[in-house]
């Protein structure tokens, strides 16, 4: 189960980095891709979510190293903000989706968004067990 949730950490890392990159180096392109198009004002507000975007998601690439099964470890804080997170962007990109504020390839987002919910709340979940009743191999 630690490994499952490392991996979980790294990889939204990834992804979340690679949104982030998107949005700071080239938030017009990325928005197009989804039938999204704003005025120069939201393509600095587009940049500033990028920063934000690459910040938070260094955050949990180095976290992702620590033992998510330590009581206030990195990695267990990270876990947690990221059930925030990724439910809330779910919430907020699926209303945008519904709204037809885009084309139909927005709806990836709030998928991606909820299938990272889904996998969180698992991990958060994992870590309120007790000891006793998570796996034998807490490496696994």
């Amino acid at each position: 189960m630690q490994r499952n949730i490392q991996n979980l950490l790294g990889v939204s890392a990834l992804i979340g980095l690679a949104f982030g990159a998107g949005l700071l180096v080239a938030p017009a392109a990325l928005l197009a891709i989804y039938g999204l198009h704003t005025s120069t004002v939201g393509l600095l507000l587009a940049r500033i979510a990028g920063v934000e975007f690459v910040g938070y998601n260094i955050v949990g690439w180095i976290a992702r190293v620590a033992d998510p099964l330590t009581e206030n470890s990195a990695a267990r804080t990270v876990v947690h903000a990221h059930l925030a997170s990724e439910t809330l962007g779910a919430i907020v990109t699926g209303w945008a989706a519904w709204q037809r504020l885009g084309n139909s390839l927005l709806w990836s987002v709030p998928l991606l968004y909820g299938l990272l919910a889904m996998a969180f709340l698992w991990a958060t979940l994992q870590l309120r067990k007790p000891e006793g009743d998570r796996s034998t191999d807490a490496r696994t």
